[in-house]
């Protein structure tokens, strides 16, 4: 039962927070500094945990309103995250919670490596939540994109296998399509270029995606074998994708031709790889 000194100091952080929402209301963003202090008034005074729980959430609605700065919900979600898993560990679903904010606010300011970092330590096998395969592969996959974005390919494999072992579970199709781009984009990053063509241009064929995405994801394969090893499985692959009736609409197209009847020069070689 909560002493009458956290009784009252329950009613002032209220009071505080009451503050903070109507100047939200009125479009002006909470005072990073105001709920900085409300934060510490919350965890050192002995309010009991179910309060901390609904006076912390309210403090996370506030800081993912219209207009607050960035780098501050930054700062204040790590504040209230510290606090929570040093006094508050079994509150998974609020942690969680955080973190995830933290992701969005990171890869918004191009932080990619720290977003990746923030989704990593989201526990996703757990007694206290719930987590469809779903949502663990959506997580995942978002993972390893993340550390594409950071030219981090091993990383990204790390997470890609994690998601295999769960791949038979899952059938949202962006998921699934994300997987195949990141495999391809991994591959690529590691030189397997035969690999990396035939992965693009099979996605270049799903019909669940858009022309402009299938003719980009038409380009990378034609770049990748482009680059791949002379020989017969590289012939093999430039002859496919020359035959592909969407071919020329391609700015390599000219390229593969010439390559095709032997004319490309170094110098449209040297043009492919540094695309």
């Amino acid at each position: 039962m909560a002493s009458a000194s956290s009784s009252q100091v329950e009613k002032e952080v209220n009071a505080l927070l009451r503050q903070q929402e109507d100047s939200a209301k009125h479009g002006r963003p909470a005072d990073p500094e105001a709920l900085d202090s409300i934060i510490t008034k919350l965890f050192t005074s002995g309010i009991g945990s179910i309060a901390i729980r609904e006076l912390s959430q309210r403090i996370i609605l506030l800081v993912q309103t219209q207009g607050f700065v960035l780098n501050d919900r930054i700062e204040i979600c790590t504040t209230l995250l510290g606090k929570i898993e040093q006094y508050q560990a079994s509150q998974e679903e609020q942690i969680a919670e955080l973190r995830m904010i933290l992701a969005n606010t990171y890869e918004a300011l191009d932080d990619f490596h720290s977003a990746a970092q923030m989704l990593a330590a989201i526990p996703l096998n757990s007694s206290q939540r719930k987590i469809s395969s779903e949502d663990k592969a959506a997580t995942l996959i978002r993972i390893v994109r993340l550390h594409l974005e950071c030219d981090d390919p091993t990383s990204a494999e790390i997470y890609l296998n994690k998601f295999k072992n769960i791949m038979h579970e899952v059938t949202n199709p962006t998921s699934l399509i994300h997987f195949q781009v990141s495999q391809a984009r991994i591959q690529d990053s590691r030189r397997d270029f035969l690999a990396a063509a035939k992965g693009y241009e099979d996605i270049s064929l799903d019909p669940s995606i858009g022309e402009d995405e299938q003719l980009h994801t038409l380009s990378m394969a034609l770049k990748c074998a482009v680059l791949a090893p002379a020989g017969p499985a590289r012939s093999r692959a430039l002859k496919r994708l020359y035959s592909d009736e969407r071919a020329p609409q391609l700015d390599e197209f000219a390229i593969l031709e010439n390559m095709q009847i032997g004319r490309a020069s170094c110098r449209e070689r040297v043009w492919i790889k540094c695309r």
